[in-house]
């Protein structure tokens, strides 16, 4: 059965400018039209429909086999400047510096393993183009999760992880 979104799309505009595109974040994008952004778990495209109508051009990973159906429900919305890939959880499968904006939104969290969770971080940052901004929203940390251990810094509330990658 293909996969549908379970949101309708304003909820995914309202996720995407709560969590993801945050005022400070938008500040720091000059010209979104120009950019390219890149969504880690697109799962079933609500906030790369988002997205999309916000960057020139957006591109999406995921595990599942569902690109066929999602694209078409992007599709459905108009959006033509959409990639999507699947990924066998271990990389993102995008050349080095093609980036300008990398999101993820409640994925992360589910990784099965610090090292996973650094493994994409390492990615993250792999794939960002010089002065790229990446923006990954856990939410709530499960009792069981590994990252549960590094889930309060300095920078970051309770829940929050913040991460600032260094410059090349």
């Amino acid at each position: 059965m293909p996969m549908r979104s379970t949101q309708p799309a304003p909820r995914g505009y309202w996720d995407f400018a709560l969590h993801i595109l945050t005022p400070g974040v938008a500040r720091r994008i000059a010209d979104p039209g120009s950019l390219t952004a890149l969504e880690i778990g697109y799962g079933g495209g609500r906030l790369l429909n988002a997205a999309a109508s916000f960057f020139g051009r957006a591109i999406g990973i995921d595990v599942h086999d569902e690109a066929e159906s999602v694209s078409a429900l992007l599709a459905d919305c108009g959006r033509r400047n959409v990639e999507l890939h699947q990924t066998d959880g271990r990389g993102i499968p995008l050349p080095d510096e093609t980036i300008d904006f990398v999101y993820s939104f409640i994925v992360l969290q589910h990784l099965p393993s610090l090292d996973a969770f650094r493994r994409y971080v390492e990615e993250t940052h792999r794939v960002l183009r010089p002065g790229g901004i990446a923006q990954l929203y856990f939410g709530k940390l499960a009792g069981r999760s590994p990252l549960r251990r590094v889930r309060e810094t300095p920078a970051a509330p309770v829940n929050d992880v913040s991460l600032e990658l260094s410059p090349r």
